[in-house]
């Protein structure tokens, strides 16, 4: 990299970090507005309102880094079009597409580096700062316990279990019942029994019945005194509370969306989460390319109309987000089309303008 790429790179990275840390600022003082009096109702330790809010940073940083690399890119460019730099590096017959290739790459970077911070990062503090809202706002438990009351669970295979009582402790459960389907959803088997309990390396199941099913019908029930059950689910497993989409990494939401299609569930909200772990960084990449050639041109008014076309451009790009991912979520578009649409059409856009601009 020679020494106009890294004068340009630098002056993008400062105006990335000025940029974003005064969104993160922002944010904050907005939710603290909003939400500090619910923390003082309930008479929350300063400490733990503290971590809550350290825990949110990363999911602004993550969800907000776009539109700080646009107002970056309308900066950086606009600064040295001000300044006669963009001129004379114009003069000196340099093309406009390698001016801003040093910071075309930095983005491509920057893309990388927002993927695994939303990855390895974002995932856990999530899931800490529901923990937080949980327990300190809701007054639920912090931690599951091991003896759980109530439960339904989607189990592998099509099976549906509703158990009243469950001791994870003894690996036993009172009053339980399970549904099997067919390939069109319609009930195929229900199992009802008084006792179910783990007894080494398989399920058991104690004083009940089965109903047979065709063509959603009950033909004949079937009582029974014992039955062995061998089902892939353990007794850890009705244990686990399901997390939120924002709260997995690419790798668990992966494997949660290949469990309910083994369910016959719909998984196109998943999927479109599962996407979106990818588009959202990318769209760092793809917001500097649709800001640096609009930074070629002065703007009247100066600081204040640029920042206003940077928010604008990137509020639009989650203005398609939401409709793309509202799109998906409903199943009427393919879940990687609603996650990637944003990118690709700014994406697109952002060539063309870069294709025109001066030579």
């Amino acid at each position: 990299m020679g020494i106009l790429d890294r004068y340009i790179s630098v002056e993008y990275l400062k105006y990335v970090g000025y940029a974003l840390a005064t969104f993160v600022v922002l944010y904050l003082v907005v939710n603290i507005f909003d939400t500090i009096d619910k923390f003082f109702e309930n008479k929350v330790p300063t400490n733990i309102v503290i971590k809550y809010y350290i825990y949110m940073v990363p999911f602004i940083i993550k969800w907000l880094m776009p539109i700080a690399v646009v107002i970056a890119g309308l900066f950086t460019i606009g600064g040295l079009s001000r300044n006669n730099e963009l001129t004379a590096m114009l003069s000196s017959g340099i093309p406009f597409r390698r001016i801003i290739l040093a910071p075309v790459m930095v983005s491509f970077m920057l893309s990388l580096v927002a993927g695994l911070w939303s990855e390895l990062l974002v995932p856990h503090t999530n899931e800490r700062m529901f923990s937080i809202k949980r327990v300190y706002l809701q007054r639920l438990p912090e931690i599951e316990s091991a003896r759980r009351s109530d439960i339904s669970y989607q189990g592998e295979d099509g099976r549906m279990f509703f158990i009243k009582l469950y001791d994870g402790i003894r690996g036993m459960m009172r009053d339980v019942m399970i549904f099997e389907f067919d390939e069109t959803r319609r009930p195929e088997r229900r199992i009802d029994a008084r006792k179910m309990t783990w007894e080494g390396d398989h399920w058991v199941l104690y004083d009940g019945y089965i109903r047979q099913f065709e063509s959603g019908v009950e033909k004949r029930v079937v009582e029974f005194e014992r039955m062995d059950l061998d089902i892939p689910e353990e007794p850890v497993d009705f244990l686990i509370k399901e997390k939120r989409p924002e709260e997995m990494s690419f790798a668990e939401l992966t494997s949660y969306i290949g469990k309910r299609r083994r369910a016959g569930m719909s998984t196109s909200r998943d999927m479109v989460e599962l996407y979106l772990k990818i588009a959202v960084p990318f769209a760092n990449f793809v917001c500097f390319l649709i800001s640096a050639p609009l930074g070629i041109r002065r703007q009247r008014g100066g600081i204040a109309v640029g920042f206003g076309i940077a928010l604008f451009l990137g509020f639009m790009l989650w203005g398609f987000l939401a409709i793309g991912r509202a799109y998906g979520e409903a199943g009427i578009i393919p879940p990687f089309i609603a996650a990637w649409f944003p990118n690709f059409l700014f994406g697109i856009l952002g060539l063309a303008l870069i294709w025109r601009a001066k030579t």
